[in-house]
C-alpha cells in the first residue's frame, strides 16, 4: 500500500509505504494528526501510560 496524499508542488502522489486511514492510505509524514500539527495518538495501552 502506498501513500495517496496529493503533492501539488510536484503534481503527483507521495507514493511512500503507508497504512490505511479513514481518509485513505497515508505514510507517517501525511497522517491526519501530523497534518493537523498534533502527535500521533498512542496505539497500545502501554504507550498511553507513558
Amino acid at each position: 500500500m502506498t501513500c495517496r496524499q496529493w503533492l501539488p508542488a510536484v503534481r503527483e502522489y507521495c507514493g511512500q509505504p503507508a497504512r490505511p486511514y479513514a481518509c485513505g492510505a497515508r505514510c507517517e509524514r501525511h497522517t491526519p494528526a501530523r497534518q493537523a500539527g498534533h502527535p500521533e495518538p498512542p496505539t497500545t495501552p502501554l504507550e498511553r501510560q507513558r
